[in-house]
């Protein structure tokens, strides 16, 4: 049955430390009953989040300038929407949530058009730009 809601964590830790393994769904799914939890890692530091224009040439599909720590989330989310309900999920009801860092990069993935059609909802916990 894949009509279960999905809940998609982004970990915060100012983007230099922790990991998907840091957040434990439990709760969540203890309390929401019909929910499936994902969480996810990415690259930290410097190798997910230095930015460049001389990176824009080992990325000429997307021209991209870095933060493949961004990219390692979008591309975990392509990988729900091609593989949640194997595990019971519903690719049309993922919200993505995180925390601090983690609630940076739920920002910025509403404001990438890419990212749009990949969740339905979002929830930021501390970590909004201004």
């Amino acid at each position: 049955n894949a009509s279960c809601a999905v809940m998609f964590w982004i970990h915060g830790g100012s983007y230099q430390t922790g990991a998907g393994s840091d957040y434990n769904g439990g709760g969540i799914v203890g309390l929401a009953g019909d929910v499936v939890v994902v969480t996810v890692n990415y690259r930290l530091n410097i190798f997910g989040f230095l930015g460049s224009e001389a990176l824009r040439t080992h990325n000429p599909q997307d021209g991209s300038t870095g933060n493949y720590g961004i990219q390692d989330q979008r591309a975990a989310l392509v990988w729900v929407q091609q593989n949640i309900r194997q595990f019971g999920g519903d690719a049309n009801n993922v919200m993505i949530f995180g925390e601090s860092a983690g609630g940076g990069s739920v920002s910025m993935h509403m404001t990438m058009q890419r990212s749009w059609s990949l969740y339905h909802k979002a929830a930021i916990e501390s970590g909004a730009y201004s």
